[in-house]
């Protein structure tokens, strides 16, 4: 088994414990991800470079991810975001 095949079937596994809402958590949001992207990297069956290809498509997803664009809109605007993501019932 090659490294970036190793890599993509233990992220696969990364969404099995989570304990919130992905609608509701950052956190879980993330791993959620994780996996997500590496299940559609595995059935593709292009796992070529997989590791960082991975890397970078996670990285990407999660800057478009409500959970990043709150937390950066906050922070950028000089406010506490853990304040927004409590109004909003969501954990980071």
């Amino acid at each position: 088994m090659t490294n970036d095949k190793y890599f993509l079937e233990l992220m696969v596994n990364s969404d099995k414990l989570l304990d919130h809402n992905i609608e509701e958590c950052g956190q879980c949001f993330y791993n959620f991800l994780s996996a997500k992207i590496a299940r559609e990297m595995i059935e593709s069956g292009d796992i070529k470079d997989a590791v960082k290809r991975w890397s970078e498509e996670h990285e990407k997803r999660w800057k478009e991810s409500k959970y990043y664009k709150l937390w950066e809109d906050e922070t950028n605007a000089g406010r506490d975001p853990k304040i927004a993501f409590k109004e909003r019932n969501w954990n980071p």
